[in-house]
């Protein structure tokens, strides 16, 4: 019964202690013919992993895994792609970025959206290090800067998400094109757009939103759109930090 072995491969997540025969178990699974089975030794390989990286045991098979989650990038099942993206994703192993990187271009909208997620905990600096944080992000700069003219809107929200990072000058013209294509639709959240362009700290980035001021409020996001003015009109021209102070006081 395909269920009773997706419940069993799902109970290995209790396990916090090192077992070759967990991981041979979690590596058969993956090659079971039912989907949700697969599904769920993809969780547990990619958990595996994670706790490898984060020093909770040594993991003798991590480069099988590794070689095991890539071959699933290649599934024919979206559900396999992204269940596969995502367990690389869970990783943290330095080489799988370059592997979500290439995801980017996959044929589902739900496998780009959940590799981009995925790539944005790669290139945020949580390690303290702003230099290794900044080598990652021009190694995927090319696909998130692709993705931000996806058809899909939830793709395109996922990548300015990510590329809308601090001290990053030389994508900013991408964010500010890409703001303003997305103010000038109907139906958009221009909270994820405002968040991007402010989160540059760039003076010609709070200048776009300024000049969407109207706009915005219209799709009423108004208040919001204050909040972040408050929060950055230090770093605004000085011309426009003139405006958001009218804006402030509307």
């Amino acid at each position: 019964d395909p269920r009773v072995r997706d419940t069993a491969v799902r109970t290995m997540l209790i396990f916090r202690e090192y077992s070759s025969e967990l991981v041979e178990a979690a590596l058969q699974a993956l090659y079971d013919r039912d989907l949700r089975v697969r599904q769920a030794a993809l969780f547990v390989l990619g958990d595996l992993l994670k706790n490898n990286k984060m020093g909770v045991f040594l993991l003798p098979e991590r480069e099988t895994i590794l070689m095991c989650l890539r071959e699933e990038l290649n599934h024919p099942s979206p559900l396999i792609r992204r269940d596969a993206v995502t367990s690389l994703g869970m990783s943290r192993e330095e080489s799988a970025l370059l592997d979500l990187v290439e995801m980017v271009r996959d044929p589902h909208e739900y496998v780009r959206e959940m590799a981009i997620f995925w790539i944005g905990t790669f290139v945020t600096n949580q390690e303290g290090d702003q230099k290794f944080a900044n080598s990652r992000f021009e190694v995927a700069q090319p696909m998130l800067l692709e993705a931000l003219e996806d058809p899909n809107q939830s793709v395109r929200v996922a990548a300015i998400h990510v590329v809308g990072v601090p001290f990053q000058s030389d994508i900013v013209p991408w964010i500010i094109s890409s703001s303003e294509r997305e103010f000038e639709r109907e139906g958009v959240d221009s909270r994820y757009y405002l968040d991007a362009l402010f989160n540059t700290r760039d003076p010609r980035a709070i200048h776009t939103a300024i000049q969407y001021a109207a706009k915005i409020t219209e799709m009423g996001f108004g208040e919001y759109l204050k909040s972040k003015l408050g929060s950055c009109r230090f770093f605004a021209h000085p011309e426009d930090q003139v405006e958001i102070d009218r804006i402030l006081t509307r």
